[in-house]
């Protein structure tokens, strides 16, 4: 079974998997957006063999050794090794319902407490996820107001 969420950033809406496509990155798609960007509606992240989720972002990062673990987190990555990422996060949702009405609100913030509950509920489902690191560094990890 595939591990899925929706991310809200400050501008876009992303679809978020640990299913991987021919080459082996992890589905990241932008489902939707506010204003302008450089990255378009349906765009998807085309490197890395995994996905760190920060509060700075979603990035996308190819592990430097073979000899490290398994499970590195992403603030201990060679920023070399890094390819693609997202603004900041709002908030993590397990249903698009939700992230849709987080993503039309005003007033959004990073790592919004008014969806402090969803976000936490996506964070441990992710634990243990092979794919999709979530940052426990003090300074990338979530942290609210």
């Amino acid at each position: 079974m595939w591990m899925q969420f929706y991310a809200v950033t400050g501008t876009s809406l992303y679809l978020v998997s640990d299913k991987r496509d021919k080459k082996g990155v992890p589905l990241v798609r932008k489902k939707a957006l506010k204003g302008e960007s450089k990255i378009p509606v349906g765009y998807r992240f085309k490197k890395g063999s995994h996905l760190g989720v920060t509060r700075y972002g979603l990035i996308s990062y190819l592990m430097e050794h073979k000899d490290l673990p398994l499970i590195l987190p992403v603030e201990k990555i060679n920023t070399a090794y890094t390819y693609e990422k997202t603004c900041q996060i709002v908030a993590l949702f397990m249903r698009e319902n939700e992230a849709q009405d987080c993503f039309n609100s005003k007033n959004l913030q990073i790592c919004d407490p008014r969806w402090r509950k969803q976000t936490e509920e996506v964070l441990e489902a992710l634990k243990g996820n092979q794919v999709i690191i979530v940052s426990q560094g003090p300074e990338w990890g979530f942290v609210y107001s």
